[in-house]
Formats: C-alpha cells, sequence, structure tokens
C-alpha cells in the first residue's frame, strides 16, 4: 500500500510539474482541427497522434489519437501509464486474461505502466481520443502475442472464409464442438 501511495505522489508530482513547465508559458494555446500535425505512433499499424500540450513521444503530454476502424493492437503494454477520454468510434481494451470492454463516446479509461492488455477500434468507424501521461508514451508488443478471439478483428477474418473453400471451415466446427 505505502509503495503505491508513492507511486500515486510520483506521477502526481510529475503530472503537477509539467503543468508548472507549461502554465509558466502564460499563453493560451489554440489549435483548429486543420492546424494539428499528426505523426504516425510506432508499432502501432497506422495509428496517429497530434499534440496539444508537451510531446508525446518526449514526456508529460495531452495530446489526440486517431486509431483506424477495425484495427486491433494484439497484447502489449506502455512503460507509464495513460488515461484517455472516447471522443468518437467504439474503442475496446481486453486485459491479459481478462474481459473486453467496449467504450463509446464519453468513455473514460486508465491504463497503468506495464499492464498487458489488447486494444483497437471496432469495425464501422475510426476512434478519436483524447489523451493525456505524465510521461512519454510508447507501446511494446508481447513477444507471440496474437489479437484476442474477442476482438473485433473477426469481421475481416470473415473475408478470408468467403475466399477459402467452404468445406474446410464445416470441418473445423466439429472439432470446435467437443471443446464444449
Amino acid at each position: 500500500m505505502k509503495i503505491r501511495s508513492a507511486c500515486f505522489v510520483v506521477v502526481a508530482v510529475a503530472g503537477i510539474s509539467a503543468g508548472v513547465a507549461w502554465a509558466a508559458k502564460k499563453e493560451i494555446v489554440m489549435q483548429t482541427p486543420e492546424e494539428l500535425k499528426w505523426v504516425d505512433v510506432p508499432n502501432a499499424g497506422g495509428a496517429q497522434v497530434a499534440n496539444v500540450t508537451g510531446d508525446i513521444f518526449k514526456g508529460a503530454y495531452t495530446a489526440l489519437a486517431k486509431i483506424p476502424a477495425g484495427q486491433v493492437h494484439p497484447l502489449h503494454t506502455h512503460t507509464a501509464g495513460a488515461t484517455a477520454v472516447v471522443i468518437s468510434g467504439t474503442f475496446w481494451i481486453t486485459p491479459d486474461g481478462g474481459v473486453e470492454k467496449r467504450l463509446g463516446p464519453g468513455s473514460t479509461f486508465t491504463v497503468p505502466g506495464n499492464i498487458k492488455h489488447a486494444s483497437g477500434c471496432a469495425p464501422g468507424a475510426p476512434c478519436l481520443l483524447y489523451q493525456t501521461g505524465a510521461a512519454k508514451f510508447d507501446m511494446k508488443p508481447v513477444a507471440g502475442a496474437a489479437a484476442p478471439a474477442a476482438a473485433p478483428a473477426a469481421a475481416p477474418a470473415a473475408a478470408k472464409p468467403a475466399a477459402a473453400p467452404a468445406a474446410p471451415a464445416p470441418a473445423a466446427a466439429p472439432a470446435a464442438a467437443p471443446k464444449k
């Protein structure tokens, strides 16, 4: 419990320090959607971020994140924790060994650092998130991880069986039935 409290104090001090440094500039920061500078997130297959304050890849930040519709981020971790608000689309998160939760507009989530999880944007519409963190953002894939079975990526997989012969799919179904 003392370690948890100490971690909270360290994160709070880091966040306050970042806020104090930003506030010391004594300027209002304003950006229209056209002024945002979107950059690719490494190891994220097309996801992009635009800094609002700070720099998401260097330290404390607030940023917008765009994730393509249907994109799956298999099991991974982040060095530091992050908190986000879903602005549009349906973002989902599945903790390692846990149950997937779908988060629509207005939903919030916090992922502590070094927690294994899968995440992504459900098919249908891209996701837009407002995200903040007290330290730089990274995405570290877990070796050998595959997308969770319940991931929304199942829609693209449905296109694959249509291209494959229909006979192998029914043969696979009886094999799955005895496992129940």
